[in-house]
């Protein structure tokens, strides 16, 4: 694997511990170092590539050795699509009060899809 460059994409999957959400922040790298490659928004990598624990290509952000950074691919821009589309939806029923009558017609549109 080779070193960052200007204009290369990355993305960093962040998850809380007992939750199911997951956080993707996508970034480009803005600026090299002699060791760092330095995020638009303002994160620093360690220009050096490794391996993480499951052998995927990676770079650890500087100070948090722990948090790694992957090259963005087609297939992680559907999955973040998707993992957008599911927290909007989670949220909608978070907020939404149901009236009987709503919950008779959800109840009876599910049922028919058994």
């Amino acid at each position: 694997m080779e070193k960052l460059k200007i204009g290369d994409k990355v993305y960093i999957a962040e998850s809380l511990k007992w939750s199911k959400r997951v956080n993707y922040v996508l970034d480009e790298v803005i600026r090299l170092t002699k060791t760092q490659a330095i995020l638009s928004k303002g994160r620093k990598i360690i220009n050096e590539p490794t391996r993480d624990w499951c052998k995927k290509d990676c770079f650890a952000e500087y100070g948090e050795r722990y948090n790694k950074w992957y090259l963005q691919t087609n297939e992680i821009l559907v999955t973040v699509k998707a993992e957008i589309e599911r927290q909007t939806i989670e949220q909608w029923f978070c907020t939404k009060k149901f009236t009987d009558e709503e919950k008779r017609i959800i109840y009876l549109q599910l049922k028919k899809q058994e």
